[in-house]
């Protein structure tokens, strides 16, 4: 099954009231939507895809709004097929995030390693 289609398929089990982060699954496209909306892209870079990740940290909390209203979000697997810039976003800790501007320069550091909810709603604030 496909990236896509298990996404899909995830989040349209969930409520329909649910707020998530509306993700796009190819960089360049992401990159395209920044330099044409004046975004940052918001890149979740991850080893494989985990549901739970997605589910714990990327659905119903306060900050989801911000990142779907100001960021680009990309949601990038380690050797997908589509490119993406893997010089730039190179890591060895999974998942991790990074937050580019539409020039693809650094906004902030990543946060590497652990992704959860708490320190997600705390990285956009520092990175604000």
């Amino acid at each position: 099954m496909s990236t896509k289609v298990f996404l899909l398929l995830f989040f349209m089990s969930m409520t329909l009231n649910a707020d998530y982060v509306r993700w796009f699954y190819a960089y360049d496209k992401a990159h395209q939507e920044a330099l044409r909306t004046d975004k940052d892209i918001f890149i979740l870079l991850v080893d494989k895809l985990d549901k739970n990740l997605l589910k714990e940290s990327f659905m119903n909390q306060n900050y989801i709004e911000h990142i779907n209203k100001n960021y680009v979000p990309v949601l990038i697997k380690k050797d997908q097929k589509s490119s993406y810039p893997i010089e730039m976003l190179f890591t060895t800790h999974y998942p991790s995030l990074f937050i580019l501007d539409k020039y693809e320069l650094y906004v902030c550091e990543a946060l590497r390693a652990e992704v959860s909810a708490d320190r997600l709603n705390v990285y956009l604030q520092e990175c604000n």
